[in-house]
């Protein structure tokens, strides 16, 4: 499925391709746009190949899709000729969901999603660690009567913020943090295999 996923051109009714519609729709550049429709690609391939699954575009991949889904021709031939089933439209989604499809991301694809277009679903959570580390920091500093409560404080505030995006430039970020890994070994979210 992911090589018919691959090569297909997105062209539309119209005769015009997909990155010049979501351009025109969007005002995005071509570089965004483009970068946009190839995880677009990943990400339907994602959704294809579970059916129990709820999987979570991020917002500019669903801003694709919704621009693919405008042209119902293109559309319902791509859903028929490569995926061979109907796709519906499904915006929203748990923390969980997202979690659920950083993993598959992971797994299908052999590393991380990118930044720029996947936004990390535990980014509440770092920020949340960091806050208390640096408000317990400064909180230590004050009662404490010396600077270095607060220093060290914000230090491992920006320890926490810093490392994921690090982690993730080499490796599997989720292993290190153990956050998103743990709870996605195939419980039902392993997909059928696709074909």
């Amino acid at each position: 499925m992911w090589d018919r996923i691959a090569a297909h051109e997105f062209q539309g009714g119209d005769g015009g391709g997909l990155a010049a519609r979501v351009m025109q729709v969007t005002g995005w550049e071509q570089p965004r746009a483009e970068a946009a429709i190839g995880e677009y690609r990943r990400f339907i391939y994602l959704l294809a190949i579970v059916k129990t699954a709820r999987r979570v575009a991020p917002k500019d991949v669903d801003r694709v899709w919704q621009v693919h889904m405008g042209d119902e021709a293109a559309y319902g031939a791509f859903c028929a000729e490569v995926l061979k089933r109907q796709l519906p439209y499904r915006t929203g989604g748990t923390p969980r969901d997202r979690e659920l499809t950083h993993n598959a991301y992971r797994r299908e694809f052999g590393s991380a999603p990118p930044g720029r277009i996947w936004t990390d679903p535990n980014r509440i959570a770092y920020w949340a660690i960091a806050g208390m580390l640096a408000a317990g920091g400064v909180l230590g500093a004050g009662f404490g009567g010396s600077v270095w409560p607060g220093v060290i404080g914000v230090a491992m505030a920006l320890f926490v913020l810093l490392m994921p995006k690090r982690a993730g430039q080499g490796g599997d970020d989720a292993a290190f943090w153990g956050i998103i890994a743990a709870g996605d070994f195939d419980g039902g979210d392993g997909g059928d295999g696709g074909d």
